[in-house]
C-alpha cells in the first residue's frame, strides 16, 4: 500500500461493527447510541428523586402515627349525657355519654356502656355489684389485693375517698396489660374505679380505655360514674313469688 493510501486510512475511523448490517453510517450509529443510552447523570437524578419521595412518605406516615398516639384532644366542655338506664335487679341507675352503646348482657358485669372504636382498647365502663361483709375500708382492701394478685402488671396510681348519691365512696385509678385481641401485643389500659358503699352492697363502677387515650375521656368517664344512683327496693307483688 503507497504512502499516500495509508495516510489516508489512518485517518478513518475504525467502522461500525452494524454499519454494514444496517447500511448506515458509522457517525449515524453514533449518533443513535448517543440518543438510546441513558445519560449518567439523569439516571442518577431520577434515583434520587425515588429515593427522597420514598423517604419523605415513610417520615410523614411515621409522623402521624406518632402524632395519633401522643398528642390527645381534650374536650373540656360540659358531657352530655343520655337517658338513664335503670337496673331493678340489683337497684341503681347511670345515664351513659350520649351516643353511647348500652349493653345489660355483657359477661359479669349488670351492665356495660361502650364508646366509639378506638385503636387499642375503646372506651368501656362496667356496673357491678358485690355482696361482703364489713365496711369499704376492708372490702378495699381485699379487692386491691385480689387485683394485684390476679395481674402482676397492675399499677395502683391514686386512691381518694369522696361522696355521692349519700354513699361513701372509694375513687381508685391503676393501669394494668390487657389482651385486647388474642394473639395481638397487650395493650396499656387506664382505669378509673368508683366503689360505693351500701352495706352489704358494694357498686362497682370501673372505667376503662388505652392509657395513651385516657386523658380525651376522662371527663366522660366521670360525669357517666358519678351519675350513678341507687333505686327503692322493689317488693315484688305475690303473684310474682314462687
Amino acid at each position: 500500500m503507497s504512502s499516500k493510501h495509508a495516510s489516508t486510512a489512518s485517518q478513518v475511523p475504525e467502522a461500525h461493527p452494524t454499519a454494514k448490517l444496517n447500511g448506515g453510517s458509522p457517525n449515524r450509529e453514533r449518533a443513535w447510541d448517543r440518543l438510546s443510552k441513558p445519560d449518567p447523570v439523569s439516571k442518577r437524578l431520577g434515583w434520587l428523586l425515588v429515593i427522597a419521595s420514598t423517604t419523605a412518605v415513610v417520615v410523614l406516615g411515621l409522623f402521624i402515627f406518632i402524632l395519633d398516639s401522643v398528642s390527645v384532644q381534650v374536650d373540656n366542655g360540659p358531657v352530655a349525657l343520655g337517658q338513664a338506664y335503670l337496673n331493678n335487679d340489683v337497684n341503681f341507675r347511670i345515664s351513659p355519654p350520649i351516643n353511647w352503646t348500652v349493653d345489660d348482657h355483657f359477661g359479669d358485669a349488670s351492665v356495660a356502656i361502650k364508646g366509639p372504636q378506638e385503636r387499642g382498647m375503646s372506651p368501656l365502663i362496667l356496673v357491678a355489684m358485690e355482696i361482703a361483709p364489713g365496711r369499704l375500708q376492708s372490702y378495699l382492701e381485699e379487692h386491691k389485693r385480689r387485683l394485684s394478685r390476679q395481674d402482676p402488671t397492675l399499677q395502683w396510681l391514686s386512691d381518694e375517698d369522696t361522696w355521692i348519691d349519700g354513699c361513701h365512696v372509694e375513687r381508685l385509678e391503676y393501669e394494668c396489660d390487657v389482651e385486647v385481641q388474642e394473639g395481638k401485643p397487650k395493650v396499656r389500659v387506664h382505669a378509673l374505679q368508683y366503689i360505693f358503699d351500701n352495706k352489704p352492697r358494694f357498686y362497682r363502677v370501673t372505667c376503662f380505655v388505652s392509657a395513651t387515650l385516657y386523658e380525651r375521656y376522662r371527663a366522660k368517664f366521670q360525669a357517666c360514674a358519678e351519675s350513678f344512683a341507687r333505686t327503692p327496693l322493689v317488693t315484688p307483688f305475690p303473684s310474682q313469688l314462687k
